[in-house]
């Protein structure tokens, strides 16, 4: 039996990771949601000496979309820990000669200039702003219905993804992917219906309608993402690593003007 290539296995371990990763993130967002402390104790009423404690859930969506920017915002440093890597190899393979070292390159004489694109990139305004978006209607949802119907229904980003294929990318479908978002469909169905049926945590069957629905908007913006970073990023070459920290770069941007704007309706 041959060997799995590094690369294949890179790939294994990657989407391993990203699996139980995915998971434990799940899990602890809503563990955050289902949690309930006591309030203080405040009379109820002016002349009233009784007083009432009320419990206080954490219903925060906007908080835990505020951890992941923050998180990709963190990623700009092993950026540059990369590009200053990629920058230090190439010095020593090709010989430090008279080095220009700038933001867009790096010119050496024994070489032909090598290139770094700038760490800021307007055209990832627009993934930025539909990741933002996406991820706070997805953290809205999870508030209002269950972990596992949640990670369910994110599986129709497999229908999303095919339509924005075909309308955007002009890619034909074959039977078996028209036979996968038809299973699809009639799972995201089920699980839809048993949610409102059941209604998890004391939730109304309205209140789990709209968590549903916040879902599944947030899919369709984030498969009609993922279809425009394949048009217009694909073949620009960038690191995974500068469009994820650029996205959490753009998105305390957006995060940081909303806020703001919020604060200012509030006053």
């Amino acid at each position: 039996m041959a060997k799995p290539s590094p690369r294949k296995l890179f790939q294994i371990i990657i989407t391993t990771g990203m699996l139980l990763t995915g998971s434990i993130n799940i899990l602890t967002k809503k563990a955050q949601n289902d949690f309930v402390v006591p309030g203080v104790a405040m009379p109820t009423s002016t002349n009233s000496s009784h007083t009432e404690s009320k419990p206080h859930a954490f219903d925060h969506p906007w908080f835990q979309t505020c951890l992941l920017v923050t998180g990709e915002f963190i990623c700009l440093v092993a950026l540059l820990i990369q590009r200053w890597f990629e920058r230090h190899r190439h010095r020593n393979k090709f010989g430090t000669g008279s080095v220009q070292n700038t933001s867009e390159e790096i010119l050496v004489q024994t070489e032909q200039p090598f290139h770094q694109p700038r760490i800021c990139q307007p055209i990832l305004l627009i993934p930025a702003a539909m990741h933002l978006i996406s991820n706070s209607l997805g953290s809205i949802g999870l508030v209002l219905v269950s972990a596992f119907i949640w990670q369910m229904l994110r599986g129709c980003i497999i229908i999303f993804t095919g339509i924005c294929a075909i309308i955007f990318l002009k890619k034909k479908l074959f039977c078996v992917h028209w036979t996968g978002i038809l299973v699809t469909m009639f799972g995201l169905c089920l699980v839809g219906l048993s949610g409102i049926l059941e209604e998890p945590n004391n939730r109304a069957a309205h209140e789990i309608m709209i968590g549903i629905l916040c879902i599944l908007a947030s899919q369709a913006i984030q498969a009609l993402q993922i279809t425009l970073e394949e048009k217009i990023l694909k073949h620009r070459g960038y690191h995974p690593l500068h469009v994820v920290s650029m996205k959490g770069v753009y998105g305390m941007m957006f995060m940081c003007t909303i806020s703001e704007q919020f604060s200012e309706i509030g006053k």
